[in-house]
């Protein structure tokens, strides 16, 4: 729910201990050097099936294993690797396409969609693919409160708000018609290196009349 949610990279989520966990502030703190960009970063905790989540891994943790100090565990020991789960996951939703990284790219457009500016969705994912957002890579405390509201709204809303099994379709959908997309376009590149052969021998100097006598 974590990764659905905020958008964080992969390596980051793993490696989240509990000490940047905040209840009271509701938020994940990537401290410098711990984020791929080497900035300090604060993720939303939003209230609902996230910070559920969360609260009921600390508690499995504090009566299990308390001296574990990794979010994401298995019996307490860190998680370095989950596609076998992601895949078997998705096999049972009938998706078997998707990737791990979608839900990094679900989480980007779900905020967007919410309404959270892009400098802020930047902030928060840790994208850094626009000049011009570095530029005004500045995102503070209200700016992240703000999209906190903005994404809290949208994931407890009815109707237009988040639906993990809608997006995972929505996705599925859209990489199939990116892999049919592909295989036409590859298609229509042999057909016109083809035609460009054909045309090619067809313009192909003839040898003259003298030319020929010297042969």
């Amino acid at each position: 729910m974590t990764y659905y949610v905020s958008g964080v990279r992969k390596s980051e989520l793993l490696d989240i201990q509990w000490p940047q966990v905040d209840f009271e502030a509701d938020s994940i703190l990537l401290e410098k050097g711990a984020a791929k960009t080497d900035d300090p970063r604060t993720l939303p905790i939003l209230q609902g099936d996230m910070r559920d989540l969360l609260l009921a891994s600390w508690e499995e943790r504090q009566a299990k294993w308390p001296d574990s100090p990794w979010v994401f565990n298995r019996c307490g020991v860190q998680i370095k690797d989950f596609r076998g789960a992601w895949n078997d996951a998705c096999n049972r939703a009938g998706v078997p396409d998707l990737l791990i990284h979608d839900l990094r790219r679900t989480a980007t457009r779900n905020m967007r969609r919410a309404g959270v500016p892009q400098v802020v969705r930047m902030k928060i994912s840790g994208h850094k693919t626009d000049s011009m957002e570095r530029r005004y890579d500045i995102a503070g405390e209200e700016g992240l409160g703000n999209a906190k509201e903005l994404m809290s709204r949208r994931m407890n809303a009815g109707g237009d708000g988040l639906d993990i099994a809608k997006d995972l379709q929505e996705l599925a959908d859209l990489r199939r018609n990116a892999a049919a997309s592909a295989a036409a376009t590859k298609a229509l590149a042999e057909e016109l290196a083809e035609l460009r052969r054909s045309t090619a021998a067809m313009v192909a100097p003839v040898a003259s009349p003298r030319e020929v006598a010297k042969c």
